[in-house]
């Protein structure tokens, strides 16, 4: 199963339709597949963005077929979900890393202020991230920021607290869903929350 936002799984609106020939690729770079391409047997996302596209449940689900007789865990791993309300509590900031596929105009190696906001910023080709504190959007909207720049758009990257840059894993806190117009030195992002929890969990018994 893939986390990511709902708009990259299904086009806008209440009666937009689910996309067609939907696949993972893993590790993608340079158009480069190294793990392989995992075709989609379902795509699923929360009823708070069918109904009203409600920005803070923009969150989507692609469960992925076997293969070559392997799950995609088998072969990549996988990471833990935090979904809110969960055991350990949601602080007012907390510091995370954010993963999105840059486009080439971003600079490298972005330092933290002295307000931690801003972010350690990868190689500006590729798969990059940044990692930094976050702060509440201030819109109402229920969404984490992070300052970032990626020089375009980076829908359905995740976010990770807890992240350990030795093996690579922490908890799933929530997946990047826009970059404001006016403001591309930021990214926002909607935590994972209960009916999020609610598709994962059926997903997994499936």
């Amino acid at each position: 199963m893939v986390v990511t936002t709902a708009d990259c799984v299904r086009a806008s609106g209440p009666t937009g339709a689910f996309y067609q020939n939907w696949a993972f690729a893993p590790g993608f770079h340079d158009g480069q597949t190294p793990y392989g391409i995992w075709p989609a047997c379902g795509l699923q996302v929360t009823p708070g963005w069918t109904e009203a596209e409600n920005a803070a449940q923009d969150v989507g689900f692609a469960i992925l077929n076997p293969l070559d007789g392997h799950h995609l865990t088998d072969v990549v791993g996988d990471q833990t979900p935090w979904f809110r309300g969960d055991p350990f509590p949601e602080p007012p900031s907390l510091t995370v890393y954010s993963f999105g596929y840059l486009d080439g105009q971003a600079t490298d190696d972005q330092t933290a202020d002295d307000q931690g906001t801003a972010s350690d910023q990868a190689r500006a080709t590729g798969l990059g991230y940044c990692s930094g504190a976050t702060t509440n959007d201030g819109m109402g909207e229920d969404l984490r920021v992070i300052s970032c720049y990626r020089g375009g758009n980076t829908t359905g990257g995740p976010w990770f607290r807890n992240f350990d840059r030795d093996t690579g894993r922490g908890h799933l806190f929530c997946v990047s869903n826009w970059i404001p117009a006016d403001d591309p030195y930021s990214i926002r992002c909607a935590p994972l929350g209960q009916s999020a929890k609610r598709i994962y969990e059926s997903a997994q018994e499936s």
